[in-house]
């Protein structure tokens, strides 16, 4: 029997219908087991959390923990210990236990710090976390170096703007939660002196200011003596260009200003000598003077020149004494100690 075309194509449908079919339901059934997975897991999520959320609500409300104290309201049976390695949950704020809710709250990892417990612990699902408080300043000081090198001159890097604050008994201590299986090591682990916490405290604020304003003058003053090195050897290179010195700053082209927040600088020509100088506009700080002498030498077509800087001995706002020349040598005057050319 002759197949028409109407023939062959119902028998290629059909070869191909039963395939489709066993596709089709191939998906009909993972995406219905994909559903059932989802709908467990839903439910299960909608049973679990209510506990763990009341857990945390009540933490978050303070009802039960407080969210700060005051560092008085510590007494006898406070302990103060130092953590290192240790992942840390602090509720400092509102906002903060906003922050803690999307999980940014953890912090500190692999820092050391100085908490304040009595060693009672709290439970949020699996975890155990031992409920402690700090104060906002417990962090390590901040290195006055690095200070300058963001700060610039636009801002006083010892101000009580980027100084941590001495703790008073009114200092609020922040809920912090640590992990029992993150933290490190307990350490340094004393009795609670509320008095010796604020003497102590003081004390440290005090030195950190100390140190600070010594960098600063420090630096400060390592810059006056290179500005006054760097005006040497302008007038040394003015000296070989016009076989003289001058007594004008804004000829030897340096960029120097006459002044700076802490020096004032200047030239002074002395019969065929010019002196630099840094002059401090306080007490705290040390002046410079620098000289460049002309020497008579063959080697370059009859002379040359010699430079030093001197420092003062002791800070002060008044001119140094003058270098002088000695064998074509220069030497700093009386009160000042060489630095430099």
């Amino acid at each position: 029997m002759l197949l028409t075309d109407s023939d062959e194509r119902k028998k290629t449908y059909r070869l191909i219908e039963f395939p489709m079919k066993k596709i089709f339901k191939t998906w009909t059934t993972a995406i219905a087991s994909l559903s059932c997975s989802l709908i467990a897991t839903s439910l299960f999520t909608i049973w679990v959390k209510p506990s763990y959320g009341r857990e945390l609500e009540n933490i978050f409300s303070g009802r039960n923990i407080p969210l700060s104290l005051q560092l008085n309201q510590l007494n006898s049976s406070w302990r103060k210990i130092t953590i290192s390695g240790t992942i840390s949950v602090q509720f400092e704020a509102f906002l903060n236990i906003i922050k803690a809710t999307s999980g940014s709250f953890l912090s500190n990892l692999g820092n050391t710090d100085i908490y304040y417990t009595e060693g009672k612990v709290a439970q949020i699902g699996n975890d155990t976390y031992l409920i402690a408080y700090r104060a906002p300043n417990s962090v390590p000081p901040i290195n006055p170096s690095m200070m300058f090198g963001y700060y610039g001159d636009s801002s006083d890097p010892c101000s009580a703007e980027f100084m941590p604050k001495p703790l008073t008994l009114q200092t609020p201590l922040s809920l912090t939660l640590l992990n029992l299986d993150t933290v490190g090591s307990f350490q340094d682990i004393i009795p609670v002196d509320v008095s010796a916490e604020v003497a102590n405290s003081v004390q440290q604020y005090e030195s950190a200011i100390a140190l600070c304003q010594n960098t600063q003058n420090q630096i400060s003053q390592d810059e006056a003596m290179n500005y006054v090195g760097a005006m040497n050897r302008g007038q040394q290179a003015y000296y070989v260009e016009y076989s003289k010195f001058t007594s004008s700053l804004e000829e030897l082209y340096l960029g120097i200003p006459m002044e700076t927040e802490h020096y004032r600088y200047s030239v002074v020509q002395q019969n065929e000598s010019v002196f630099n100088y840094a002059i401090a506009k306080n007490n705290s700080m040390v002046s410079y003077v620098g000289a460049v002498f002309p020497i008579s030498s063959p080697d370059y077509n009859g002379y040359t020149t010699q430079a030093i800087v001197c420092a003062a001995e002791t800070p002060g706002n008044t001119r140094p004494n003058a270098p002088f020349l000695e064998n074509n040598q220069p030497i700093c005057g009386s009160g000042t100690t060489n630095v430099g050319m």
